[in-house]
C-alpha cells in the first residue's frame, strides 16, 4: 500500500487492532513528537476497535498520536489526543497521507496539535480545504467541477504544484515572482502584472498585525501595496495555503469589507475532486484576460442574483403563509380580527428569521455543530435532515408530539441567553 513513501516508516514491536497488518510509525519533530503509526486493517475499522487502538498506543504519554488505518484507497483516522480521541472514517487516501506530512514537518508536538485539530474538523466538510468568504458562489464552485471538459488536464497540472510552498508553488502556478522592496512581490505572466503576492513565515498569520508589514496585518498591507500598483487581485501563500482577494471594493457574492472577502485553498485537506480548483482559481492561466477566475465570479455573481430572487419567493409565497395559517391555528383562532392577523405575520417572521438566524450561525461556525456532538444531535442543520427523511419515508407526524417544536424552543433560549420564549 503506498502510502507515506518518501518517509522511513519506523518498525512497531507490538500492539495493534486484530486482523490488521502493522506498517510502521513515523515520528514528528522536538520533545515528545508526534507519532504517526500506520496500520492496514482488511476492511473499514470500527470506530470502538480504533479508539482502543489509539490509547494502548497512546499509554497517556505526553506524545500526541495519530492513528492512520488504510483500507483500499480510503483511511480511517484516530487521535490525536483526548479522552475520547475523534474518529474520521472514509477519509481520501491523498487527503490523509498529505495531513500526515504536514503533521510531521511543524516543528515539534505544539504546533503539530495546533495544525492538526482544525483540519481535522475541515476534513470531515464536504468542502474540505475549501474556505469561501463571501467572494464565490459554493454552488457554483461545485457545478463547475461537474461540468468542465478540462479536468483532467486542470488536476495534472494542479497536482504538481500540490506539495509546493511559497515562491515554488506560486511559480509553479505559471508565474513569475517580482521582488518589491519591502515584503511583497509582483506577480507576472507573458509580461502582464497580474497579482500582488505576499508570502507569509511560520507562525505569522493573515489577519493578524505584524512589525514587518509595517505593523499591519499582512492582508491590509498587501490590499494597499495592490492599489499602489494597480492589480486587481492579492494571493498570500501561508505555508500549504493560499488566499485570493480581489482589490475592488464590491467584488464577491457576500457584499463584506475587502479584507473580508477570499477564498482560501489548504491544499493539505483538498479532496481529490477539488484539487483541479488550485488551477482553475490560482494559476496565471486563471487570473489572466478572459481566465477562469473571473468566469467563474461571473457565473457566482448570476446564480446569487437568482437565489436572491427565489429566496424572497420561498419566504414570501410559501413559508410565511404556512407558518401564520400554522400560527392561527395553535391559537384556536376561530375569527381573528385583524389585530389577530397582524401579530400572528409578526410571530411568523419572527419564528421564521430566528430559524434562519441559527442556520446561519451553524454555517459560520459561530455555533458549535461541527465541535459538539450534543448540540450536533439537535442541531437545526440535523432537523433538517430529520425532515427531508421523514418526507421522503412519508411519515405522518402524531399530532400530540412537539418533540421537534421543544428542541427549537431550547435551541432559540440557548442562543438566546436564557431569555424570553417564542
Amino acid at each position: 500500500m503506498a502510502f507515506l513513501t518518501d518517509i522511513q516508516l519506523r518498525p512497531l514491536a507490538s500492539g495493534g487492532m486484530p486482523g490488521s497488518k502493522t506498517l510502521g510509525f513515523a515520528l514528528g519533530q522536538g520533545q515528545a513528537p508526534l507519532e504517526v503509526v500506520v496500520w492496514e486493517p482488511a476492511t473499514q475499522p470500527a470506530v470502538i476497535a480504533m479508539r482502543t487502538a489509539w490509547k494502548d498506543r497512546h499509554g497517556g504519554r505526553a506524545a500526541p498520536v495519530l492513528l492512520v488505518a488504510i483500507y483500499g484507497n480510503r483511511a480511517a483516522i484516530c487521535g490525536p489526543s483526548g479522552e475520547n480521541p475523534p474518529v474520521l472514517t472514509n477519509v481520501e487516501l491523498s487527503q490523509a497521507e498529505r495531513l500526515c506530512i504536514t503533521a510531521l514537518e511543524e516543528p515539534d508536538r505544539h504546533s503539530a496539535l495546533r495544525f492538526l485539530r482544525p483540519a481535522l474538523e475541515a476534513i470531515d466538510s464536504p468542502m474540505a480545504g475549501v474556505r469561501n468568504e463571501g467572494l464565490l458562489s459554493t454552488h457554483e464552485i461545485g457545478v463547475w467541477l461537474k461540468e468542465r471538459r478540462d479536468l483532467t488536464e486542470a488536476k495534472a497540472k494542479s497536482a504538481t504544484a500540490l506539495t509546493k510552498t511559497g515562491q515554488q508553488l506560486v511559480m509553479s502556478l505559471g508565474f513569475e515572482v517580482s521582488p518589491l522592496p519591502g515584503p511583497a512581490s509582483v506577480l507576472i505572466s507573458q509580461s502582464q502584472k497580474l497579482a500582488l503576492a505576499v508570502f507569509l513565515d511560520r507562525g505569522e498569520s493573515p489577519d493578524t498585525a505584524n512589525q514587518r508589514f509595517s505593523n499591519f496585518s499582512p492582508v491590509t498591507y498587501a490590499l494597499t501595496k495592490a492599489d499602489q500598483e494597480n492589480l486587481p487581485y492579492v494571493i498570500i501563500a501561508n505555508g500549504p495555503a493560499l488566499r485570493i482577494y480581489p482589490t475592488n471594493p464590491g467584488v464577491g457574492v457576500g457584499r463584506r469589507g475587502r479584507t473580508e472577502t477570499f477564498l482560501e485553498l489548504h491544499l493539505d485537506l483538498l479532496k481529490e475532486d477539488h484539487i483541479p480548483l488550485l488551477w482553475y482559481l490560482f494559476s496565471a492561466d486563471a487570473l489572466g484576460a478572459d481566465g477562469t477566475f473571473e468566469k467563474l465570479l461571473s457565473d457566482s455573481k448570476d446564480y446569487a442574483t437568482s437565489l436572491g430572487e427565489r429566496l424572497r419567493e420561498r419566504v414570501y409565497q410559501d413559508a410565511i403563509p404556512q407558518l401564520a395559517t400554522t400560527l392561527v391555528a395553535a391559537q384556536d383562532l376561530k375569527s381573528p380580527t385583524q389585530q389577530d392577523l397582524d401579530s400572528t405575520y409578526h410571530m411568523a417572521l419572527t419564528l421564521l428569521f430566528r430559524i434562519l438566524f441559527i442556520a446561519y450561525g451553524e454555517d459560520k461556525d459561530l455555533l458549535p455543530y461541527r465541535t459538539n456532538d450534543l448540540y450536533r444531535a439537535r442541531s437545526f442543520k440535523q432537523k433538517a435532515r430529520e425532515m427531508v427523511r421523514i418526507r421522503e419515508e412519508g411519515t405522518e407526524f402524531d399530532t400530540n408530539s412537539f418533540d421537534h417544536w421543544d428542541d427549537a424552543v431550547r435551541l432559540f433560549e440557548a442562543v438566546n441567553g436564557g431569555g424570553r420564549e417564542l
